[in-house]
């Protein structure tokens, strides 16, 4: 064999071998973990926040769950309720009929129809957290409290009071007292609503507008007799917690009076104070010129004034405030305190644990 046969097979078998396929190296990018988040602990002065939960759909405030079935509303619910829970909400407050004026009332059936399955829910999923049910029927009470229920938050106007003569089954005072009374670790909502009934009865009721102008003093003597008239009753003082009801018949002045100074003249009663004017209609009539406007602004207006009323509420010694934007409140309040600017509550009770 000749040396140019050999050189020729060499060249080509050597055209035959093919290089090595270079495979890129698999490229994972790298786990990106979200921050731990840890929102600003607030000191134990601070006032708890209750976290509203509306679920009819019908809300003044616009935060009503419009759901096609039980189950999608439920989901909704405990959506919600984490993310408040979250937040920083020390409760969250559940409630099926609205009360805004002139709405129009949805019946016992419906209303438990609409409560009981998502208090159920929300208690099972979250056990530790403290449940408020916003109810003026007694049975509805009852049965919220059989779901696990902690609080009862009474906004009934003053047929509710221990002279009424009402024989009522939903408002007899004495029957809301003597449930109480048997579950010792039930707390019961006083508020104080100068808004007329309409309409009493198993459909639910309506509001007439208020017929009398008064003023602080009647607020904290109406609800003084109330608090006596349940520790007669055998209900502790301890259970108790009083609203002076801002928004609820009265006018522009006394809710701004309440806002200002309600929480501090409130204490006077030896019990914890609630304070409620997240998104009411009347800082939405607050206008730069000091004047009451004819129709408020919109409720997605009412932000800014609904955190400097939460604000002022914990200057003035509040124990909780009831909130519908527990984030922003819940960060106002962080702020004011780092900067020494809110007061501790003049009335101090041990609040309800909570472990998440």
């Amino acid at each position: 064999m000749s040396t140019d046969s050999l050189s020729t097979d060499s060249v080509s078998k050597a055209s035959e071998v093919k290089p090595p396929e270079l495979k890129p190296p698999e490229l994972k990018p790298p786990e990106l973990k979200p921050p731990e988040l840890k929102l600003p602990e607030l000191k134990p002065s601070a006032p708890r926040l209750v976290a509203i939960i509306n679920l009819s759909p019908d809300s003044f405030s616009g935060d009503g769950i419009v759901a096609d079935s039980e189950q999608s509303r439920v989901d909704t619910v405990l959506r919600r309720a984490e993310q408040f829970l979250w937040e920083g909400a020390h409760a969250l407050d559940l409630g099926a009929e609205s009360s805004r004026p002139g709405a129009q009332p949805i019946g016992a059936q419906a209303e438990r129809a609409l409560l009981l399955p998502c208090l159920r829910a929300v208690r099972k999923r979250f056990p530790q957290c403290v449940l408020s049910v916003d109810s003026w029927r007694l049975d509805t009470a009852r049965a919220a409290l059989d779901e696990g229920a902690d609080w009862l938050n009474d906004i009934a106007p003053p047929l509710s009071s221990p002279e009424a003569t009402n024989t009522s089954e939903h408002r007899s005072f004495e029957a809301w007292a003597s449930l109480v009374r048997q579950n010792q670790a039930t707390r019961w909502i006083l508020m104080d609503n100068r808004a007329q009934w309409g309409q009493l009865g198993m459909d639910g009721m309506s509001y007439t507008p208020p017929t009398r102008n008064e003023g602080m003093d009647a607020i904290v003597s109406t609800l003084r007799t109330r608090v006596e008239a349940a520790e007669a009753l055998g209900v502790l003082r301890s259970q108790l917690i009083v609203d002076g009801g801002i928004g609820f018949g009265k006018p522009h002045k006394l809710n701004l009076e309440l806002a200002r100074r309600g929480a501090r003249a409130l204490s006077a009663l030896g019990c914890e104070v609630m304070v409620g004017a997240s998104r009411k209609s009347f800082i939405g009539r607050v206008s730069t010129s000091g004047r009451e406007l004819a129709s408020p602004v919109p409720v997605a207006r009412r932000l800014g004034g609904s955190l400097v009323c939460a604000l002022a509420a914990a200057h003035d010694g509040a124990h909780f405030l009831r909130v519908h934007d527990v984030a922003a409140t819940h960060d106002a309040l962080a702020m004011s305190q780092a900067l020494g600017l809110t007061h501790p509550p003049t009335t101090q009770f041990k609040p309800v644990p909570i472990t998440m």
